[in-house]
């Protein structure tokens, strides 16, 4: 299901690049709990993308040939993850964007060691 909502290009750089973002809009402007529930789950499952995304790319990352390149694992995002808000019409989006931010910290902590960079970009 998410991967309708993006697609992952492999260069021979090792690279990946994600793009992923819905957003599904109250049927009733600004009645937040008017969002269909299988939309609102879809909106999360392209969230969990970039955990998808990050799986496919570690082998990559990991390859011998690549062993001195540096490796870079890029979400872009906006200011939705860091405010306890966002407009009903955005909720959808800033759900994505909170999942998407927190893999990110825990993903560039857990690969420190290994020296790979998971950064998200607002």
């Amino acid at each position: 299901m998410v991967c309708r909502y993006f697609y992952s290009i492999k260069n021979t750089q090792g690279s990946h690049y994600l793009s992923a973002a819905s957003v599904t809009a109250p049927q009733t402007p600004d009645d937040l709990l008017t969002i269909p529930v299988d939309e609102y789950y879809d909106a999360a499952s392209v969230g969990l993308g970039a955990f998808t995304a990050a799986q496919k790319a570690l082998p990559s990352f990991r390859h011998e040939i690549h062993r001195e390149n540096p490796k870079a694992f890029i979400v872009t995002g906006n200011i939705l993850p860091f405010s306890q808000y966002s407009p009903p019409g955005y909720h959808t989006l800033g759900l994505q964007k909170a999942l998407q931010t927190r893999f990110v910290a825990t993903a560039a902590k857990a690969y420190e060691s290994e020296n790979f960079q998971y950064v998200l970009f607002t």
